[in-house]
């Protein structure tokens, strides 16, 4: 039995993570604590053996071996800053979406590939390490790869966006249920949306720098990419089908079903 995990979390904080809670039981106690009190929702990546040099493991076993019998050392912080750049994607596994009353889907990475479907712009949440919600004509990866190339003037190291739900502005009445993130600035969405579609030479725009509580799991579309210029996972969102099926609980946790 593993004794010690270690996880990057993505959102709503970005940090790594030791601990001696297994996946599921730890994305029920960082999402719930450990009186059930609490209430958010959490993405975290659970990360697999050979961990970078810089990771202090043995600060983290003395520091487990110390715990009191009665009351066990969970988990404990290793870094709040700069954590997924300094974590190398061979080094992510699972990504899990955990909702505010602790219910997880995990989901294994795969090799990005084009999107199937054509659209003018497409809308991305980015989750790590910045926030805004910004409307491109980049498709995600080509999105991803130039937001972080060190050759732009404006770059991050790694990044990490969750692909949303396309709608029209013309007609929200059929958009299903998308919270309040589109209809509270409908104007300014199809605004955007016209400029980043448009031969303007501005490929991608903010639509918002600080609406994080409008993200749900509901929003999400294709799925989770991470990833720089060199390596890009891709954590594809489950089938409506495939949550009635196999996933209800978290789906309805969700406002998925």
């Amino acid at each position: 039995m593993r004794l010690t995990y270690y996880y990057l979390s993505l959102f709503p904080t970005e940090a790594l993570i030791a601990s001696n809670l297994a996946p599921e039981a730890f994305g029920l106690y960082m999402s719930t604590g450990s009186k059930r009190s609490s209430a958010e929702p959490l993405i975290f990546i659970e990360l697999i053996e050979q961990l970078p040099d810089w990771v202090d493991t043995a600060f983290v076993a003395e520091k487990f071996a110390k715990r009191e019998p009665t009351i066990p050392n969970k988990s404990t912080y290793l870094s709040i800053y700069k954590s997924l750049e300094n974590i190398p994607t061979q080094n992510m596994g699972k990504l899990n979406l955990v909702t505010c009353d602790g219910n997880m889907l995990s989901i294994e990475p795969i090799a990005p590939h084009a999107p199937d479907d054509e659209q003018p712009a497409y809308l991305y949440q980015e989750l790590c390490p910045v926030r805004p919600l910004v409307a491109s004509r980049l498709r995600p990866q080509s999105f991803i790869a130039k937001m972080t190339d060190p050759n732009e003037r404006i770059n991050i190291p790694r990044l990490a966006i969750a692909d949303i739900n396309p709608i029209q502005p013309a007609d929200l009445e059929r958009a299903g249920n998308v919270g309040d993130m589109y209809y509270a600035h409908v104007n300014h969405l199809s605004d955007v949306v016209e400029l980043v579609s448009n031969d303007s030479g501005k490929t991608s725009k903010i639509l918002g720098r600080g609406r994080l509580e409008s993200f749900g799991f509901n929003l999400i579309n294709r799925g989770i990419y991470v990833g720089d210029p060199e390596n890009i996972l891709f954590y594809p969102m489950k089938s409506k089908a495939e949550l009635n099926r196999d996933h209800y609980r978290w789906a309805k946790s969700a406002a998925i079903v």
